[in-house]
């Protein structure tokens, strides 16, 4: 019995030798597989990455044609607007009398006119009614002698400039109730020309600093036509919609 224990010891460290080699062969093979799994996994996150890119860039453009839709929907508006001006203008009536009842009713109204509009409009825009007023002393005194026709005249330019002034403001009061709007995701944008990089979505914004062709921004959203940037990590500023692309 005794003699015989070398032998199993010898044939037990075998099967354990074996058995060791058999379990490196699987963790080999275990290995492989795990390999072939991460080749193919790397793949299926290139190609979500290129899926992610390719979203990116549809919510990009739809986003910036947005942004465009809303400036041509206000292109349109000011177009409609002096439209109406035009239309005003054609339809005011400037009375070519000698009579002078109907010159002095005219001044009057337009006289009116001008006293209704300063009550209302007057912030901001002192200017235009010092012209209208001027224009009606003008006319006041063309009907002190008598020229009624050039008293007319006169006084219709005077209600031109107002009827012109609150389609302006009107327009003014329009684009500052636009309200701010988040993109869904920030843009990466490019700058397709100078651009100057104000504070406020306004053409009266402070510029902040002139930027050149080609810098690229991070646009967060939009007022009107303009679009909220920031450069890098720097201060957040306007830039106008129609200076910056998609690269």
């Amino acid at each position: 019995m005794v003699s015989r224990l070398p032998h199993l010891l010898h044939f037990f460290l075998l099967v354990c030798l074996l058995a060791f080699l058999a379990g490196c062969a699987s963790t080999d093979k275990g290995a492989k597989m795990d390999d072939g799994q991460l080749a193919d996994l790397k793949k299926k996150n290139s190609q979500l990455a290129a899926e992610i890119i390719e979203v990116k860039n549809i919510t990009a453009k739809l986003q910036m044609e947005l942004v465009e839709k809303q400036a041509e929907i206000s292109r349109l508006k000011s177009v409609q607007a002096g439209q109406e001006q035009e239309i005003v203008h054609k339809m005011l009536p400037i009375p070519v009398s000698s009579v002078r009842a109907e010159a002095v009713t005219y001044l009057a109204e337009v006289k009116t006119e001008i006293d209704a509009a300063r009550e209302i409009e007057t912030s901001g825009n002192e200017h235009v009614f010092r012209q209208a007023d001027a224009l009606f002393d003008q006319s006041k005194a063309e009907l002190i002698n008598n020229n009624y026709d050039a008293a007319c005249l006169l006084a219709s330019h005077a209600m031109e400039l107002i009827h012109s002034l609150q389609i302006n403001v009107a327009l003014h009061k329009e684009s500052k109730s636009s309200l701010y709007t988040e993109f869904i995701v920030p843009l990466q944008l490019e700058l397709v020309k100078h651009s100057s990089f104000r504070t406020q979505p306004s053409m009266s914004g402070t510029v902040i600093d002139t930027l050149e062709p080609g810098t690229t921004v991070t646009a967060s959203g939009y007022k009107g036509n303009w679009v909220k940037v920031r450069v890098g990590e720097g201060q957040a500023g306007w830039i106008y919609f129609n200076l910056l692309s998609i690269p």
